[in-house]
C-alpha cells in the first residue's frame, strides 16, 4: 500500500463527485473551470476519470498537466478522443498534443488563471515564470488543445 497514492485517489474521487453534482462553470477566456476528464486506458482499454482544469484561451480550450508522465496525458496520447463532464454536461473532444509557442502560452495562461496555489506548485516552473522559462520546462509537461470531433457520417 502507498498511503500518498491512496490519499490522492480519495481526494480525486471526492472532487469528481463534487464536479458531477454541481452545475458546470462557464468556460471563458483565460479562466480555468473544473471538469471530469474521461479517457480510455492506453493499455487496459477501460474508461478512467480524473478531475482537471479546463482552460479557455483565445478561441481554444486546453488541458495542461505539470507532469507529462501522469496517466491521463499518456492515455490521451494513446486515445485522443475523450469526454469532459460536469453536472449533467457531457462534451466529447479530440485532444491534440501541443508544443512550442502555443503550448508555452497555454501553460502561462493556465498558471495565471489557477487560483489554487497547490496546483501552481506542481509545475516545474517558478511562480511568475516568463514565457522563455515556461518553454524551457515544456518537455516535462503535457499540453493538449481540444477540438470537437467532426460529425460522423454513415455511408
Amino acid at each position: 500500500m502507498n498511503p500518498l497514492r491512496d490519499q490522492v485517489v480519495t481526494t480525486n474521487q471526492r472532487m469528481i463527485e463534487r464536479i458531477l453534482a454541481e452545475p458546470p462553470g462557464q468556460v471563458r477566456n483565460d479562466v480555468c473551470v473544473l471538469r471530469v476528464l474521461e479517457t480510455v486506458g492506453r493499455t487496459s482499454g477501460r474508461r478512467h476519470r480524473t478531475p482537471v482544469g479546463l482552460l479557455g484561451h483565445g478561441q481554444d480550450r486546453y488541458l495542461v498537466c505539470p507532469d507529462r508522465d501522469r496517466d491521463w496525458p499518456a492515455n490521451l496520447r494513446g486515445h485522443p478522443r475523450c469526454l469532459l463532464l460536469a453536472g449533467s454536461e457531457r462534451v466529447e473532444y479530440l485532444a491534440a498534443p501541443m508544443a512550442g509557442d502555443e503550448a508555452a502560452h497555454a501553460v502561462a495562461a493556465y498558471l495565471a488563471a489557477t487560483a489554487m496555489p497547490w496546483v501552481a506548485a506542481a509545475f516545474p516552473v517558478a511562480e511568475g515564470a516568463d514565457l522563455a522559462q515556461v518553454a524551457e520546462a515544456l518537455p516535462q509537461m503535457a499540453v493538449f488543445r481540444l477540438s470537437r470531433p467532426a460529425a460522423e457520417t454513415s455511408p
